[in-house]
């Protein structure tokens, strides 16, 4: 006989870094920013603190480069492929060679995967040439099935992508044994795995 089956609401807080990905990559030429904050409908940019960016950027560019870096930003929904920005951050040279900036919230779709990207618009870079790159995707509620065996329901979600999956996964209270059960952290039936190191292992947004 089947198992009964019923339904349960999972919230989930959305992922982020590299398992966050889709179709692009993080880049950490230059690590320039983060995202944090992350929630269902919004996220935050957040620029570092990086001293002599511009000793950086001039050894990068080569004899007879630039010597002005605008530094810039934009946000990209990877399933869409819809951008916002590009929005200024500050202009790196001699006078002022440290990098800093404000950090910026925006809005977002829930349960979509996005990225950053930070690029200076001088000669020779470009966005097609990303100092940071880091991705993320917003949280949401999923609805599952879950069966009474304990059998996670964030396999039964739809659509269930990667990212779907582990967003899901990411949003239960079992997180570490529910991570260990179906693999997904990559080290099927392995106990001993603590919450904290599921979530990381999930790509978890805090």
């Amino acid at each position: 006989m089947a198992a009964p089956v019923w339904a349960q609401n999972v919230t989930a807080p959305g992922l982020i870094g590299p398992l966050a990905c889709q179709g692009t990559s993080e880049i950490d030429t230059f690590d320039l920013a983060e995202v944090a904050n992350i929630t269902a409908n919004s996220a935050r940019f957040r620029p570092k603190n990086v001293n002599n960016l511009y000793a950086q950027l001039r050894a990068s560019s080569g004899d007879g480069g630039p010597t002005s870096f605008p530094i810039r930003y934009t946000v990209h929904n990877a399933k869409t492929g819809a951008s916002q920005g590009p929005y200024n951050i500050r202009t790196v040279d001699s006078s002022n060679p440290n990098f800093g900036g404000n950090s910026a919230n925006a809005s977002f779709p829930t349960k979509t995967p996005h990225y950053f990207t930070v690029f200076t618009t001088a000669a020779g870079w470009g966005e097609s040439r990303p100092l940071t790159r880091r991705c993320f995707m917003t949280g949401g509620n999923y609805t599952t099935s879950t069966l009474s065996s304990g059998t996670s329901g964030c396999f039964s979600i739809s659509p269930r992508t990667p990212q779907d999956v582990r967003n899901c996964l990411c949003g239960r209270s079992n997180l570490a044994q529910t991570a260990i059960i179906h693999g997904t952290d990559g080290k099927q039936g392995q106990p001993g795995h603590s919450h904290e190191q599921a979530k990381t292992n999930l790509g978890c947004a805090n």
